[in-house]
Formats: structure tokens, sequence, C-alpha cells
């Protein structure tokens, strides 16, 4: 089993150099399997399928849009790295 020294810098010409990131990829993405993309897509393509009552109370929407608010705070906290 390498070193982490050795897994994170390659050898070339007896010096040492970081390896670089793949061609076109930020170092901070991430990547999903196409699976999970397309199980997700399905899921919310049925959301409007399901029978729902067309009157919600104040207390769900707070829910709602506190629960949006919070992953979208989420989202924007796991792309600054």
């Amino acid at each position: 089993m390498k070193e982490k020294w050795e897994r994170d810098f390659i050898v070339s010409g007896g010096s040492m150099a970081p390896r670089k990131p793949s061609v076109g990829m930020h170092p901070t993405w991430f990547q999903l399997p196409h699976l999970f993309v397309a199980i997700a897509t399905a899921a919310f393509a049925t959301i409007p399928l399901l029978p729902f009552s067309a009157r919600f109370s104040l207390r769900t929407l707070l829910i709602t849009m506190t629960a949006i608010a919070v992953g979208l705070w989420f989202i924007v906290w796991m792309a600054q790295g």
C-alpha cells in the first residue's frame, strides 16, 4: 500500500509534481451516479400525479419554505468548499 504522499504526488524525472485535476473539471465539483439522477428525476416527475388538497395552511407553507431555504443553503455551502 502506498504512502499518502505517494498517492498525492507523482514522480517524474526525479522531481515531485502535484497531481493535476482532470481536464475541464473544477476541483470542488462532485460527481453523482447516473442512476441516482434518473431515480430523483422520476420521483420529482410523479409528484404532480399524486392527489393533494388545493388548500395549504400557513404552517405548511412556512415549513416548506424553511426546508427549501435550508436545502439551498446546504448546496451553496457545499459549493464553496
